[in-house]
């Protein structure tokens, strides 16, 4: 029997295992679906006529390399990162206007101007291999077996918290019961989840109100392919970001047009920052669009969205999109927690229940990043080592 269960192969999940592997101390993380990463995620997509693959990260994404908090986790060698221009353009009526260094940026959707407040002041990048090397580098270096994929796990068994008498020793002493009906005992249990599924599997735990009423941000990102010889004059940094101005339904600007397909918020050639994105003389385009605040609804995906949004792109680059192939749209519902604890606030503990209960964490018990998901695993091993009588 290990010592600790983390349920949830996310970034989280990653670094408290990490941690615990340091520690010394014998785990096993379970993961439901096929990779770990959780959002953060890559799919590989062929193009027309098989002329090769892309890679599609699962929405626009990006780490900030400036972040203190992100090297010590992370080989940025090792991940070959490619830079993005930090120069920000805007769609105005004259074409696009540069933003001098450190502009805030212009739109209010509240999720995009804080996902991209390293544009403002740092050099944000991409991995060349896609945004999960970084959970991969991340789960290389875990003991070998520790790490489960493909096991879904339905309920906790906790003793004296639910009813489940599991028999496991002291602590807290339980586990968890996996969809093919196995169980698997554990002295500490941590939920490294999203906060719907750990909310789904401590609802019998929750006398008083979730500790996982979250709000949550939503985002929606079209991949196009074009080809690099048919694609034109780039009107700005072709490393750099495009975004909706006043005149434009992404900038939420009272005069805005409206529009039946969310606005555009902003727009970048993904493989011209890394070349690897798109096979050789294809341009591997990336369309983020602008989701109502706190919105959760699973968002429409088919047709007649992507021509609403090409109908919007032709009136940034004209008739050269209309030979733009799409490739995959992603609707995310549950992007990044709407919250946001800066340094001078108080995270929510990643102990909910009290010390019998299991251990919570994950970017929705500290800032909606990638720092702060490490961080929030990093917390919950700490809690798991004291219950555990480490120092």
């Amino acid at each position: 029997m290990p010592e600790v269960v983390i349920v949830g192969g996310g970034l989280a999940g990653l670094a408290c295992a990490t941690r615990l592997a340091q520690a010394g101390i014998d785990f096993r993380l379970l993961e439901a679906s096929d990779r770990v990463g959780g959002r953060v995620r890559t799919d590989s997509a062929e193009g027309l006529h098989r002329a090769g693959r892309f890679q599609l990260d699962q929405g626009f994404q990006f780490l900030d390399p400036d972040d203190p908090l992100l090297g010590p986790w992370l080989d940025y060698d090792q991940l070959r990162l490619r830079k993005f221009d930090p120069q920000l353009s805007v769609r105005t009526g004259q074409g696009f206007q540069k933003l001098p260094a450190g502009t805030p940026l212009p739109s209010p959707c509240r999720f995009w101007t804080r996902m991209l407040r390293p544009f403002t002041s740092g050099e944000p990048a991409v991995p060349a291999d896609g945004i999960a090397a970084i959970p991969r580098q991340l789960a290389e270096r875990l003991p070998r077996g520790s790490l489960a994929l493909e096991h879904t796990v339905v309920q906790l068994q906790l003793n004296g918290m639910n009813g489940d008498d599991v028999n496991g020793d002291d602590v807290n002493g339980g586990g968890v019961k996996l969809s093919d009906g196995r169980s698997l005992a554990a002295r500490v249990v941590v939920l490294a989840t999203e906060s719907p599924a750990a909310q789904r599997l401590t609802q019998r735990l929750a006398s008083s109100g979730s500790p996982f009423d979250t709000p949550w941000d939503a985002a929606l990102t079209i991949y196009f392919a074009a080809d690099a010889a048919a694609l034109g004059a780039w009107p700005a940094a072709e490393r750099g970001l495009l975004l909706a101005g006043a005149e434009d339904p992404g900038s939420f600007h009272p005069a805005a047009p409206i529009h039946p397909a969310p606005p555009i918020h902003h727009v970048t050639l993904l493989s011209r920052v890394a070349p690897e994105y798109a096979p050789p003389g294809r341009v591997l385009v990336s369309v983020s669009l602008a989701i109502d605040e706190g919105d959760r609804r699973s968002l429409p995906i088919g047709t007649p969205l992507v021509e609403g949004v090409r109908d919007q792109l032709r009136s940034w680059f004209g008739g050269v999109v209309d030979a733009w192939q799409h490739l995959r749209t992603y609707s995310i519902p549950y992007a990044a927690p709407a919250e946001y604890f800066g340094s001078k606030e108080t995270p929510p503990s990643v102990e909910p229940f009290g010390e019998a209960g299991p251990v919570v964490c994950g970017d929705h018990r500290e800032a909606g990043t990638m720092a702060g998901a490490l961080s929030s695993g990093e917390r919950a091993a700490e809690a798991v080592q004291r219950r555990l009588g480490g120092p």
